[in-house]
């Protein structure tokens, strides 16, 4: 094996963290929330087991994924955020608030058009369209709290984030489909 070898598959795997990660975020957002949801509707299903290693699978690739997205950063380059961190940034402070309202009914539904909005914005910093994941965050976060009357809030933001994630997923699966159609028409480099 030679280091040219070793270099491409490296660099696949690079592209193959880079390009999932939408769809690895949402996939794992549906079943670490749909094991909740399982749980307290079924708790003696033979599911509950089935989808702990596959949460587990999902939170390894997050942190691979995170790993390379950090090695591949330049910190010190500039002090300022990017665009992309300043929303994640105002992502979070506007679900704080929202939990921390939680009292209101409407938290769930402030949740769902803040992800809504969140990927918008994510989209605009990478200049793709998130059109799916947003449209299923604003439908979950108006959905959930009008179809699934459960007292508990905590079920409610499972809830929530079950479909949200389940849209994050398609809109992910759609982004790695993508990626691999450029990657395959983008011709090979000459090695001579």
């Amino acid at each position: 094996m030679d280091a040219s070898f070793g270099e491409g598959i490296r660099a696949r795997i690079g592209w193959l963290l880079r390009a999932s990660n939408i769809l690895i975020l949402g996939l794992f957002l549906a079943v670490s929330d749909g094991q909740k949801l399982l749980a307290a509707r079924f708790p003696h299903s033979p599911w509950n087991r089935a989808l702990l290693p596959l949460d587990l699978l999902f939170l390894i690739w997050m942190l691979f994924a995170f790993w390379l997205w950090l090695s591949t950063r330049d910190f010190g380059a500039s002090s300022h955020l990017s665009g992309e961190d300043a929303l994640t940034f105002a992502l979070a402070v506007c679900a704080g608030l929202a939990v921390w309202l939680a009292k209101a009914p409407w938290a769930t539904g402030i949740m769902g058009v803040c992800f809504s909005i969140a990927f918008l914005g994510v989209g605009l910093a990478r200049r793709r369209r998130y059109y799916v994941a947003a449209t299923g965050w604003c439908i979950a976060g108006f959905a959930v709290p009008r179809f699934f009357t459960w007292p508990d809030l905590d079920m409610q933001l499972s809830a929530l984030f079950f479909l949200g994630g389940i849209a994050t997923a398609l809109q992910g699966a759609w982004e790695l489909v993508r990626s691999l159609r450029l990657q395959r028409s983008q011709p090979e480099p000459d090695s001579r």
